[in-house]
């Protein structure tokens, strides 16, 4: 186990950042980036960390922009990586096999669409904690692996 020492001291701190970027840093960055292009240049260890840091938070906002604010807790929305559902970002998942349960956050999961319309971040908006379809509302609803879902009414 590492010294609380080496954490704390300014020289190992200065050494840390020094470093060339990982490439797990270097991976990480490039799945931020999406299709935009990796910046030029060799990148320190805290350059990268940075970059991190700011690319998170530019998708962060792009995905409120697009997806909405979950109606729970306020983080973005974004789309599952199946693409057939949104889901809230602060979820963290655990579980074994196809079993997976929420571990964190608000556990808002929702159909990208209901009743063949298309979920929209006004949908989300709502403050009566429902959506509403031609066919009748949605309400939210807690399931058993701690999740929250929707359910018609």
């Amino acid at each position: 186990m590492r010294s609380d020492s080496l954490f704390w001291s300014s020289e190992s701190v200065k050494d840390w950042a020094s470093k060339p970027a990982t490439e797990k840093q270097v991976e990480y960055i490039a799945s931020l980036l999406g299709s935009r292009e990796m910046p030029d240049g060799p990148l320190s260890r805290r350059d990268a960390q940075i970059l991190i840091e700011n690319l998170k938070e530019r998708n962060s906002c792009d995905c409120a922009a697009k997806y909405g604010r979950c109606p729970i807790c306020g983080k973005p929305m974004k789309p599952s990586s199946s693409g057939n559902t949104l889901v809230c970002s602060s979820n963290r998942w655990s579980g074994s096999g196809s079993y997976m349960k929420i571990s964190a956050g608000c556990g808002l999961v929702i159909p990208v669409s209901l009743d063949g319309i298309k979920v929209t971040a006004a949908d989300l908006a709502g403050e009566d904690r429902r959506i509403e379809r031609p066919g009748g509302y949605w309400v939210y609803e807690a399931k058993p692996n701690g999740s929250i879902g929707l359910r018609k009414a």
